[in-house]
């Protein structure tokens, strides 16, 4: 009788050392949604920085920017030519009108009333595409592409959401959301500009 409870909390044991290891090997496994270099109509561009966005310590998604060349300062970045690319992947499942009212919020607090004013009809129709889903899942992958001469492109999915919004002040705008000098989550901003966390 003992011989054979040794053996059941020797199995036990090997059991759970094993699925200790395998989930240690799939955590260490999974991919990095953020490749330290992509292309984007066919130009190279690199990884300035990704890391998560968090409300009241909840992290809602992650964010990557991909520019040309990489920049240490939100002025330099912002100031960057050519095709740059924000990545978003979703960390929690939100409500779209929680997306909706986080994004049009974000803009508020980071841009003036002179350039809200701008590009108001641009952020209506981001507005309404964000609100346009359903609910944003965990894994959901969002991109946002300025693509010098044709304008920016968003798309959820692998799918375009909205039209083609022309404006290039609309990019930056974007950009402000996570890089502005009133970006909501402050450790963000600093690992989007390079600092390692």
């Amino acid at each position: 009788m003992k011989s054979n409870t040794l053996l059941i909390k020797v199995c036990i044991a090997i059991f759970i050392m094993a699925t200790g290891i395998l989930s240690a090997t799939a955590k260490d496994s999974a991919p990095n949604p953020y490749e330290e270099a992509t292309q984007v109509e066919g130009q190279n561009l690199v990884l300035n920085g990704n890391g998560p966005f968090s409300v009241n310590r909840v992290k809602l998604y992650s964010v990557g920017i991909y520019v040309p060349a990489r920049k240490s300062t939100a002025e330099d970045l912002l100031a960057l030519p050519g095709i740059v690319r924000v990545k978003m992947v979703m960390l929690k499942t939100v409500e779209s009108e929680t997306m909706s009212r986080r994004f049009i919020a974000d803009i508020h607090a980071n841009t003036s009333k002179e350039d809200r004013l701008k590009i108001a009809p641009q952020i209506v129709q981001m507005g309404m595409g964000f609100g346009s889903v359903a609910d944003w899942n965990i894994g959901d992958v969002l991109t946002i592409d300025w693509l010098p001469g044709k304008g920016t492109v968003v798309r959820l999915n692998g799918k375009q959401m909205i039209d083609t919004l022309k404006d290039p002040l609309l990019m930056q705008t974007i950009m402000k959301i996570w890089i502005g000098e009133s970006a909501y989550d402050a450790k963000l901003k600093k690992l989007l500009l390079g600092e390692k966390g």
